[in-house]
Formats: C-alpha cells, sequence, structure tokens
C-alpha cells in the first residue's frame, strides 16, 4: 500500500472511520492526533515493528481503550481503582495499573470521540505511543512528522485546527503511595 497523509476537520465521514479501522484491522501502523498530542496507533501484533519505527528499547508501549469493558481484554482488574478511573476517564491521564497475572501496564481512554469510534470499530484495545525517536521531543508540527515517518507508517492523519501540545499525565495506581511518573495537562489529586 502507498503511504497516504489524510487531512481531516471537525467532520469525520463514516467511510474515513471504517478505513481507518480496516488498515487498523489489517496490521497496519498510523499516526494521528489524540486529545493530547499526535501519536503512533496500531494492534498490539505490530509492537515489534513500531519499536523499530521509533528507535525504541523494552520501555513497553501504552494501551488505549474505548471503555471499561476493554480492560478485561488486557485481563486488568479495576476493582481497587475503579473510583479514581471514573473520576479522570475518559480524558489525558495514563495509569499504571496492576494485571491480573502481577506484570503492570500503562492505560488511558482518550477523550475525543474519533479515536473513540476507531478503538471500537476495532475491538480491542491498542497500543500507541507519541510521535518521535526514543528519547527526543515529541513532534507534533505535521510538516516535521511527515517529513520523518511518511515513509515509515501507512497513514498519517492530521487535522490543522489541532492545537494540543501536552503529553498525558502519569500516574502509577500499582501500589500506595501512588506516584505521579510525569506531570501533563491533568493534575492528579491523591487522595
Amino acid at each position: 500500500m502507498k503511504n497516504k497523509v489524510i487531512e481531516i476537520n471537525s467532520e469525520y465521514p463514516d467511510r474515513l472511520v471504517l478505513n481507518i479501522i480496516k488498515l487498523i484491522k489489517d496490521e497496519k501502523i498510523i499516526i494521528m492526533p489524540s486529545d493530547t498530542v499526535y501519536g503512533f496507533l496500531s494492534l498490539p501484533s505490530q509492537e515489534s515493528r513500531l519499536r523499530e519505527i521509533k528507535k525504541r528499547d523494552k520501555k513497553p508501549f501504552l494501551f488505549l481503550i474505548s471503555n471499561f469493558s476493554q480492560l478485561n481484554k488486557i485481563n486488568v482488574n479495576t476493582k481497587t481503582n475503579k473510583l479514581i478511573l471514573e473520576k479522570y476517564w475518559p480524558g489525558p491521564i495514563t495509569f499504571i495499573l496492576n494485571q491480573k497475572n502481577n506484570n503492570s501496564i500503562g492505560i488511558r481512554m482518550p477523550d475525543w470521540y474519533l479515536l473513540q469510534k476507531i478503538i471500537d470499530g476495532v475491538g480491542l484495545p491498542l497500543i500507541s505511543t507519541s510521535v518521535n525517536y526514543s528519547g527526543m521531543p515529541v513532534l507534533n508540527n505535521i510538516k516535521d512528522i511527515i517529513n520523518e515517518f511518511s515513509e515509515k507508517v501507512d497513514l498519517i492523519i492530521f487535522d490543522k485546527s489541532f492545537k494540543q501540545d501536552i503529553s498525558s499525565t502519569i500516574v502509577n495506581l500499582t501500589k500506595k503511595p501512588y506516584k505521579i511518573l510525569r506531570k501533563g495537562s491533568v493534575l492528579f489529586e491523591i487522595d
């Protein structure tokens, strides 16, 4: 498939959404805006390819979900943190949560209708990460993104009106006291 760059605006035609869902189901990697910064988006099966593109070590990628029931698909028990998750999601905050096998995992439920619709359409939590090479500043200028990554991904979606430029807040909920790992656009209040 040829690399593509598509501009969107406040209108998201169903045809475009269905094409994005199909690409992701076909194990393609896309770049698109979110409620925080531009990000890579793909099925978990594409993790090694995404690592190669991003030049990233073993540091895990975060998972994006569109609803609470998808937490079961990544083996997360939310009973202990349910009230916190309901307070902050959907929104630009990533929580590190325990899986039932005692591993930990970063998860976010983005607060953007288009991204939620894509994740719903795929039917699985998707992996995501900011658009940059590992250890380098996040790219949020579409010209820079196209120059660096258009030959490496299958689709780039951009929105000229996209103004977000702050990564998500990251909070570790795996043990108390909870720890803020990165300050972002949301203030997390530790109760």
